[in-house]
């Protein structure tokens, strides 16, 4: 039996779910459609850090959106939580970047040099430092970098959270359910077959 919904969306992590989730809000018809179990691939093992680290390196252009996306994470999950019955456990933790080597040293100055150009917070810790800190560290170490602006969150729960509000706002949520092909037309994809049926989308498959 077909079915006819306005969007498509192919996997269930974290990404999926976010924008199965918006654009339910918005009131279209949303099918997302998943392999496996929702939000246990990618989105279960990776570890939940928001802030890319070594921001000094990217294009300035990218590090001025990572920036703009790192600021907008806590209230997305402030209100997230009132969209769901899941704390995704957004926390501000920090992150201790070891210096081991020269390479590790020359890393470390650069970024430190960036943050503080561009007004973010960061603080060079000696070995002794480092490990009264974390007193689990090797303390053949040279020193540290600590980022203590960097947060993160807890990825099952994230996607589940995500999942919950897209399926209040109306998403159908299809898990064990893989993409076999598509319906293909010049110049656009507008169906999609899975292994159990076929979805026709007129506006956009992602």
């Amino acid at each position: 039996m077909a079915r006819n919904p306005d969007v498509v969306v192919i996997g269930g992590g974290i990404i999926g779910c976010a924008i199965a989730h918006r654009l339910a809000r918005e009131r279209l018809s949303v099918c997302l459609v998943e392999r496996g179990e929702i939000g246990r691939e990618a989105s279960w093992a990776a570890g939940g850090i928001l802030t890319p680290i070594h921001l000094a390196e990217y294009p300035a252009p990218l590090a001025e959106i990572c920036l703009i996306a790192a600021r907008t994470y806590e209230p997305f999950v402030q209100y997230l939580r009132t969209e769901s019955s899941i704390d995704p456990e957004y926390r501000t933790t920090g992150y201790m970047v070891l210096l081991q080597d020269d390479e590790d040293e020359a890393t470390a100055r650069s970024l430190e040099n960036w943050k503080r150009a561009n007004q973010q917070p960061v603080e060079r810790l000696s070995r002794e430092e480092a490990v009264q800190r974390e007193p689990g560290l090797n303390p053949s170490i040279r020193g540290a970098l600590f980022l203590p602006d960097v947060a993160q969150v807890r990825n099952p729960r994230m996607t589940k959270a995500l999942a919950e509000a897209a399926g209040r706002h109306g998403a159908d949520l299809r898990p064990h359910t893989e993409v076999t092909g598509f319906l293909r037309v010049p110049g656009r994809i507008n169906g999609v077959k899975t292994s159990h049926d076929w979805f026709w989308t007129f506006q956009s498959v992602t």
